[in-house]
């Protein structure tokens, strides 16, 4: 908020107001209650979002079921008190009477960055400790517990790209305006290709996560590449982030041999599509062969058969007349 402060420049408001303010008292005086309440809001964020961290840190470190059971409803609770703060963002956010929006933007993107890592403990809320998988999943609690560290940090990256993503695409919108300078022209290209570099580290990000819950990567190797990627998003964080242009951080990636890991996955279910085709096939010419092997043993068995005349319905022959005996010889 002070950043935006020293932007603003003398003559200006907070939310850069200056000239474009409305010029009526009256108007100026509701301006300056909406800027206020706007900060009030703002303050509320940061603890809300302070409080559910602490929270959170409750839920993952208890031992005691009941203690667990309590900090859960308490995280659901401050997400929810955070979401509403969220809607009140989002209107203002939308307003034609705030001119520099990029500060509530942040702020909703943070809430938002909350609510994705709330969802990972509400499902795992609603897995019952004696179902199937709630039986499963405590038989595998450390492998569990290893994936579940991962997930907090790579969701918390996500989200902070993604808020340094929309305030370059805000920056954008802003010098898009009107007929655009060659020095102008330059920023926004110079601000365009700073959002293709985030959006590939969230493209990674997500690919990184798909592939330890479907336990193709083993979650420790993850750790590899945390240090260098916080320390970019820390740079990228700035207000002008143009620390990043010494980064080769396209290498990040290059220690998880991710190419070749899907390229591995892409021929196994290459392989595995050729496997059951075969089978298919092998299927269908062992069935032909069984179909032309029973009827082959059906016309074996007609040829093995005696034969037997049929004389049904067929006129029979007259038998032959017995041959008449010689007449005795007289003496």
């Amino acid at each position: 908020r002070e950043h935006a402060r020293e932007r603003a420049g003398p003559g200006q408001g907070r939310w850069g107001g200056g000239s474009s303010c409305p010029s009526a008292p009256g108007a100026m005086a509701n301006l300056r209650r909406l800027m206020q309440e706007i900060d009030r809001t703002l303050k509320k964020v940061d603890e809300g979002v302070d409080l559910f961290d602490e929270i959170w840190e409750k839920v993952y470190s208890a031992t005691n079921p009941a203690v667990k059971e309590k900090a859960e409803a308490e995280l659901k609770k401050e997400i929810k008190r955070l979401q509403r703060l969220r809607d009140q963002i989002k209107t203002w956010i939308g307003s034609s009477d705030i001119r520099d929006k990029t500060t509530l933007i942040e702020a909703r993107k943070r809430i938002e960055g909350k609510m994705e890592q709330f969802k990972v403990c509400e499902k795992e809320t609603k897995t019952k400790a004696f179902s199937k998988e709630g039986l499963a999943r405590n038989a595998q609690d450390p492998a569990e517990q290893e994936k579940q560290q991962r997930r907090v940090w790579i969701t918390d990256f996500t989200g902070r790209l993604q808020v340094v993503i929309e305030s370059c695409e805000a920056d954008v919108e802003r010098l898009g305006g009107g007929k655009p300078s060659r020095r102008t022209r330059e920023e926004i290209e110079r601000q365009e290709t700073k959002i293709g570099r985030f959006r590939f580290h969230v493209d990674k990000l997500e690919q990184i996560l798909r592939l330890m819950e479907n336990d193709v990567l083993e979650p420790s190797t993850l750790d590899q590449i945390r240090e260098d990627l916080g320390e970019f998003i820390e740079i990228a964080e700035d207000e002008d982030g143009s620390g990043i242009e010494h980064y080769d951080d396209e290498t990040f990636y290059e220690v998880l041999n991710l190419e070749q890991i899907e390229g591995l996955r892409a021929e196994g279910r290459g392989n595995k599509e050729e496997e059951e085709e075969e089978k298919r096939a092998v299927g269908g010419v062992a069935a032909l062969d069984r179909r032309r092997g029973s009827k082959a043993a059906e016309k074996a068995a007609e040829k093995a058969a005696p034969s037997i005349p049929m004389t049904i319905g067929r006129p029979r022959k007259a038998a032959p007349a017995p041959a008449a005996k010689p007449a005795p010889a007289k003496p």
